[in-house]
């Protein structure tokens, strides 16, 4: 069984039930299970294993909710405890490292703003959520996660060059190891010497106190992974990143329940969807066909049709319909997209 942790930050910025899972081994069954019960309208799944990618996307595909491949994460490690590994380097002229104290890690939400503000990847790339989540609120659930509650065990730290802020580290101790979870620089000061720099004083921090230290590395940064590895740090895993989208509560059109035969789930669907959503004066073209998931219900049992839509705006319309047996339980999911005609060719969403 697959346990869903609730992003309760995430949840309040973005306006969406959204929760983070991360496993070995995905199960298309156990995480429609754990979806199902949390209600989540976004899951973002994290898979650690070898041919993590293609395993995950087996595991999606079956599972039959819509999804994106978010990219693959690269971890790295140095373990110190009684290695015997060198000191790490000095310093290099001109910068200074400030590490904050707890209460005032809040500080660093402008300088985490202006560091990651051009950074690709993210909730507001994937299809579908790029109609609801905007890059700002996408660097807020950046500073919910990694810097906006006070956390005694997280440190901190400001990067200065010639007295001005170019760059920050935040990181956490964990069972002997220092993790990075923010590493990042000013667009103009990002060259290989100063992440170099930075990495080692994270080295620096680990070896002080008998801690190895790991960092991540996204799979096309070509520039961090060659960093990584001429530190010496050996690679401990590949993690592949999708986002689900089940959207199982949002909703921007009051939901609809309508009684049907499971013979007429398809066009119920529609009909429900056509005056709210305007498929009847508007040039609307279906996308996405409707697919179901495990709709075991008998030809002659009376079902009823959930209809939601979490998505209507000019250019796209998605609708979700879920089908309950009497017994109160879902028995499958349907999703139909719909984009104008105009804008038929357009990438949004």
């Amino acid at each position: 069984m697959h346990e869903i942790t609730h992003a309760p930050d995430e949840t309040r910025v973005l306006g969406l039930e959204v929760g983070h899972l991360a496993t070995s081994a995905l199960s298309a069954e156990a995480l429609a299970q754990a979806l199902l019960a949390g209600r989540y309208d976004l899951c973002r799944v994290t898979v650690r294993a070898d041919a993590c990618i293609d395993a995950g996307v087996a595991a999606l595909e079956a599972a039959a909710f819509p999804y994106c491949f978010a990219g693959a994460v690269l971890r790295f490690r140095r373990d110190h405890r009684g290695s015997g590994d060198e000191a790490p380097r000095t310093t290099p002229e001109g910068l200074e490292f400030h590490e904050l104290p707890p209460d005032e890690h809040g500080s660093l939400k402008p300088l985490v703003r202006r560091c990651f503000a051009d950074d690709p990847v993210g909730y507001h790339q994937t299809p579908h959520l790029a109609a609801l989540v905007s890059k700002e609120a996408e660097i807020d659930c950046l500073l919910a996660r990694h810097v906006g509650r006070e956390n005694t065990q997280r440190r901190a730290v400001v990067v200065r060059a010639g007295g001005t802020d170019v760059g920050l580290i935040v990181m956490r101790p964990r069972d002997g190891i220092l993790h990075v979870d923010l590493l990042g620089a000013l667009s103009a000061h990002r060259y290989r010497g100063l992440y170099d720099a930075m990495r080692a004083y994270v080295h620096g921090v680990g070896y002080r106190h008998g801690m190895g230290d790991e960092h991540w590395v996204r799979y096309d940064d070509l520039l961090g992974l060659a960093g990584l590895q001429q530190d010496g740090l050996e690679h401990v895993a590949t993690e592949a990143v999708f986002h689900v989208t089940p959207f199982l509560s949002h909703t921007v059109v009051q939901p609809r329940r309508i009684l049907c035969v499971p013979q007429r789930v398809t066009v119920a669907f529609e009909e429900a969807i056509a005056h709210p959503c305007g498929l009847d004066r508007r040039r609307l073209v279906r996308r996405l066909v409707p697919s179901s998931l495990g709709l075991d219900v008998e030809d002659d049992e009376r079902v009823s049709l959930v209809v939601r839509v979490p998505i209507l705006t000019t250019a796209l319309v998605l609708a979700v319909a879920e089908v309950v047996g009497d017994d109160g339980r879902s028995r499958g999911l349907m999703y139909a997209e719909y984009r104008t005609i105009d804008a038929e060719g357009d990438d949004e969403g």
